[in-house]
């Protein structure tokens, strides 16, 4: 599985990044964020006004949490 998702044949999913991050002896908090942001791009890379749906997104999200 680890081979293929190297190789882009395949996408890890979430449920996998503990056991990959215990495996390549990586941050599991930094190995999810970059799961989360191939994520984000793949929803918004063929669209014009992608940086700025991220803005809008990154503003609501720290809206969100300052609320916390």
């Amino acid at each position: 599985m680890l081979s293929k998702i190297e190789r882009g044949e395949r996408h890890a999913k979430k449920e996998h990044i503990a056991v990959l991050s215990s495996i390549l002896r990586t941050s599991y908090d930094d190995l999810l964020s970059l799961w989360l942001a191939d994520k984000v791009y793949e929803v918004v890379k063929n669209e014009e006004l992608a940086l700025i749906a991220i803005e809008i997104a990154d503003r609501e999200l720290r809206t969100m949490i300052n609320k916390k």
